[in-house]
């Protein structure tokens, strides 16, 4: 089933199995003037080929580095350098074929050549689809994750669980990190959903195809609610990341696995805050799908780097904590507090 969702908020996002094959009919309706399409060595060695076919047209194509190594801002001089010398102007577009730090920084890059040019973002992992690639948010980093980006919904957005075919599986684990927060933030159900299964269901088809449009959906009707995250509906998606974004930074963890941390970190300070009773419940979901819970970090060079977070508005940090399962309240939270948890979370 392909289900289409257009709004000024997200943009035009497909989402579905077989939903690629719409992907030149979608591009056309845009009508660029020229094409890029910017991905990583290894997706590019496993679908690039197949979206050159299918987009049936001449297209540029740049290969960055995998991961958090492209999110700098010299790969985003290199890349407005490559764009402007090979005539592409604001009828142009950009499109990442690729996981979520690539979705960042073409989505980053996009947002700031000419002021904006049409961007399409084809996220190829399970982390991508339901969250990266969703709602315009893009990020560069620079001394801290994300600290550089804008607002800038992609134009077109294709959401196809058939590219998770090839996705090794503990890049799946990384990314239902990811799932189970929208099942703690916003989704009882769908928590309960996780609770019941364990990794031998993440290669499921019917299961992966409903948790891919479950959480495109709740991610979907919160950014259409609060598009620029200023009325705090969409800052309850940023549970488990104001820690876990610095634990990524810290450790080098991939982005799910520093979550999951942070998310259990994040429910420790809940306990303190808004006498969150259900920590138990998340640590065994997470270990039941091979994700990690324990801190392996100075909370205070922890600490340190949420002061830099982008929500730390009036210099105290800012946390979406839990209160119950499927419900998050925003609070600020004073740093002794934070260090406590972080010491229980150890």
């Amino acid at each position: 089933m392909v289900k289409v969702y257009s709004s000024p908020e997200v943009g035009k996002v497909i989402v579905g199995r077989g939903s690629l094959y719409r992907l030149k009919d979608e591009l056309d309706l845009l009508r660029p003037f020229k094409v890029m399409i910017v991905t990583t060595e290894n997706v590019a060695k496993l679908w690039l080929d197949r979206v050159l076919t299918l987009l049936d047209r001449v297209a540029d194509v740049t290969v960055l580095e995998d991961g958090e190594l492209a999110k700098d801002l010299k790969v985003v001089e290199r890349l407005l350098v490559e764009l402007l010398r090979k005539g592409f102007t604001r009828k142009s577009l950009l499109l990442a074929l690729g996981g979520g730090a690539l979705c960042d920084v073409i989505g980053f890059t996009a947002s700031i050549y000419m002021r904006g040019v049409l961007l399409s973002l084809v996220p190829t992992t399970l982390l991508a689809q339901i969250d990266a690639a969703i709602g315009g948010k893009t990020g560069i980093n620079l001394e801290g994750k994300n600290v550089v980006g804008t607002f800038y919904p992609a134009h077109v957005t294709i959401v196809d669980p058939e590219l998770l075919n090839t996705l090794p599986k503990e890049e799946l684990v990384n990314g239902m990190a990811e799932v189970v927060k929208y099942g703690i933030a916003l989704d009882q159900q769908l928590f309960e959903l996780i609770e019941l299964i364990d990794k031998s269901s993440l290669t499921d088809v019917s299961f992966l195809d409903k948790v891919v449009h479950e959480c495109v959906e709740d991610k979907i009707r919160i950014v259409i609610k609060d598009p620029r995250e200023e009325t705090g509906e969409r800052m309850k998606l940023n549970f488990g990341h104001t820690i876990g974004h610095a634990i990524e930074r810290l450790s080098g963890l991939e982005h799910g696995r520093a979550i999951s941390i942070g998310m259990v970190c994040e429910c420790r300070v809940a306990e303190l805050v808004t006498e969150f009773k259900d920590t138990d419940r998340v640590k065994a979901v997470l270990e039941k799908l091979g994700l990690p819970t324990q801190l392996n970090a100075d909370p205070k060079a922890v600490l340190k780097l949420i002061r830099m977070d982008k929500k730390s508005w009036y210099g105290k940090p800012i946390l979406a904590l839990p209160t119950k399962i499927g419900s998050i309240a925003i609070k600020e939270v004073e740093e002794e507090t934070i260090l406590r948890a972080l010491g229980e979370a150890s």
